[in-house]
């Protein structure tokens, strides 16, 4: 089995924490719901669209650090 998927899964909290402290800005999907959160657990929302690749690929490379891919 990967590694990733050995580890403890992190909440979502936990994760936009963490991307945050490596200056990447991420929206959790189950912050804007109430009900059934575990159906949008580890969905997030990134904002690329002034983003230069190079640092889209680098957020890829983190995310991936910290959620199941």
């Amino acid at each position: 089995a990967s590694d990733v998927y050995k580890r403890q899964l992190l909440s979502d909290n936990e994760v936009k924490r963490k991307l945050e402290a490596d200056g990447i800005h991420i929206n959790a999907l189950s912050e804007y719901y109430h009900n059934n959160t575990d159906e949008y657990s580890h969905s997030f929302v990134i904002s690329y669209s002034d983003m230069k690749i190079e640092n889209f690929r680098i957020a890829c490379s983190k995310m991936s650090e910290f959620t199941p891919l």
